[in-house]
């Protein structure tokens, strides 16, 4: 029966080793597990934080984004409007350069008929004096044979007077 304890006990004794080995070994694989459950805790950890951050990050790039489109929407506005005021001037200075070139041109055919109503008048003006320039070159022509005259007839007088101012001491000394 000792023999059998002893059995029994060197029996338990290597089981007792089997089990302290697969205690050791089940040990390590939990150390292992524990260190890769704890390295995922980490990076689950890392994660979320990630995920915490860009969910920051959405967030705020959607409040930019709205503030952006907010902006982009007040600048289109302005444009518009912006656009609206220039082709109200643009039209306006168009009527107005048109008006101005229609009175231009008006004043063009106005002044075209008052210089061919001078040019006429210049016409008749240069016939008048040059009829006047006519007659006075004909009325110097008869001035000057007049004067001719007056002087030949002055000399005939003279001589006439002269002459009967001869006869006439003639006469007294008879």
């Amino acid at each position: 029966a000792c023999g059998l304890a002893t059995n029994g006990i060197v029996h338990l004794n290597i089981e007792m080793e089997g089990l302290t080995e697969e205690r050791g070994r089940l040990l390590e694989e939990l150390n292992r597990e524990t260190e890769a459950l704890e390295a995922l805790e980490r990076q689950c950890e890392e994660e979320l934080d990630t995920k915490r951050k860009c969910q920051e990050d959405i967030v705020r790039l959607r409040s930019s984004m709205e503030a952006a489109k907010a902006e982009s929407n007040t600048l289109q506005a302005e444009i518009e409007q912006s656009n609206y005021f220039q082709e109200k001037v643009d039209n306006e200075t168009y009527y107005r350069l048109l008006a101005d070139v229609q009175n231009l041109e008006t004043e063009k055919e106005r002044d075209n008929i008052r210089l061919r109503r001078l040019n006429s008048e210049r016409q008749e003006l240069q016939s008048v004096l040059d009829q006047l320039a006519a007659e006075r070159d004909a009325l110097q022509e008869i001035a000057q044979k007049s004067k001719k005259e007056l002087q030949d007839e002055r000399m005939t007088l003279d001589m006439y007077k002269s002459h009967h101012g001869a006869l006439h001491e003639h006469a007294e000394r008879l």
